[in-house]
């Protein structure tokens, strides 16, 4: 299956909800070629996606983005 390496935890003080970046995936690794990356996060705007959370709105508080890559064997 697919290897994933994410940034580490990233921390930002806000006055008001607003768009994080620094959100991609490190890297994906596989020994196929990776057909797909999708995200979750539950609260933020868009909670979910392909590709990069980055750009999304968090709210206040903690919020756990989770990647799954998928590759063409479809693991």
């Amino acid at each position: 299956p697919p290897g994933i390496t994410c940034p580490g935890n990233v921390s930002y003080q806000a006055l008001a909800p607003s768009p994080i970046s620094g959100l991609a995936p490190v890297s994906i690794t596989d020994n196929c070629n990776v057909q797909s990356v999708t995200w979750t996060a539950p609260g933020a705007t868009p909670a979910s996606g392909s590709d990069d959370a980055s750009g999304s709105v968090f709210p206040f508080g903690q919020t756990t983005v989770t990647y799954v890559a998928t590759d063409e064997a479809g693991n």
